[in-house]
């Protein structure tokens, strides 16, 4: 039963990547790069490191600008999308603060108008702040995408669950979108959430499978919302995208709650609107905590 549905789930999406579960073990943590040919990379937590000579260093300085461990990550996640370089920073935000940085003052940005509530906050409460010319449209919309688009504009911001890794690209290479529009801009996507129900044919195409996250409207009101999340007993109330474990979560309380009123009720983001992070537990665990849950917070008049 499961493997039909999951035959049914991939029909569509793009083939899964070559060896992705070799690379995924192997690159990075070659044995042979550590004396003790340890096969699980040991974990280094020096913070400097000796050098031979003053400037001839072994490839490390700081544990800020390159550490061992870290370069086995780095090259892992290089390697899995196909990237020849990759950066590895503590937080989402960091990655977010990382690009920017390459901006001066005066520059311009067009952030796409649904994206994760800390970027949000932090574009336009720091970077607007700062000198950065910040803007937000529904990227989803070529034409609003194109009027959003002004001279000074050197990045356009996107998040999407297409892939782990964080991608620069010249905005020339995307000329059906910004029709050669300013080549100096650049369009950055990030691996945070973007609702994709409306555009399921474009996961399909940008995709190997269905991502864990999920969100959907509970009928009633904040109330119902509220019962729902206190009832559930395997999913965590939290904040996050998650790992392997389940997490639920209330956008307009929590992760949005920064967001002004206004711009949740256009991105849809009510008092009923819930937002999973599907983990690696067993499946009927999860379906039986969210059908519990859902009965708990049913409205009385669908309870019967």
């Amino acid at each position: 039963m499961a493997s039909h549905v999951q035959n049914d789930i991939a029909a569509g999406f793009l083939q899964e990547f070559k060896s992705f579960a070799t690379d995924a073990i192997h690159v990075g943590s070659e044995p042979e790069q550590w004396n003790s040919m340890a096969v699980v990379p040991p974990i280094s937590l020096s913070t400097t490191f000796k050098q031979h000579g003053p400037g001839k260093h072994a490839g490390f300085e700081y544990s800020r600008s390159g550490n061992p461990t870290r370069n086995c990550l780095e090259k892992a996640v290089a390697a899995l999308d196909g990237a020849k370089y990759c950066l590895a920073v503590a937080s989402g935000l960091a990655a977010t603060l990382t690009i920017t940085h390459l901006l001066k003052t005066g520059d311009g940005i067009v952030c796409m108008n649904d994206v994760y509530g800390g970027t949000n906050r932090y574009f336009r409460k720091i970077a607007g702040e700062v000198g950065l010319d910040v803007s937000f449209a529904d990227c989803t919309t070529l034409e609003l995408l194109k009027a959003a688009l002004k001279p000074n504009t050197k990045m356009v911001w996107i998040e999407t669950p297409t892939n782990p890794t964080m991608k620069v690209v010249d905005i020339q290479g995307c000329a059906d979108i910004v029709h050669e529009h300013n080549k100096d801009t650049i369009v950055v996507v990030d691996n945070t959430f973007m609702s994709a129900y409306f555009q399921h044919e474009l996961t399909k195409r940008q995709c190997t499978g269905c991502p864990g996250m999920i969100t959907f409207y509970i009928k009633g009101n904040l109330e119902h919302a509220s019962t729902f999340l206190s009832s559930l007993k395997l999913f965590a109330l939290a904040e996050s995208l998650g790992g392997y474990e389940s997490l639920a979560e209330h956008p307009a309380i929590m992760t949005h709650a920064s967001v002004c009123e206004n711009e949740r009720k256009k991105l849809g983001i009510s008092d009923t609107l819930v937002r999973l992070s599907v983990g690696l537990e067993d499946e009927e665990d999860i379906i039986a905590d969210l059908e519990q849950a859902l009965s708990a917070a049913a409205p009385s008049w669908l309870r019967y």
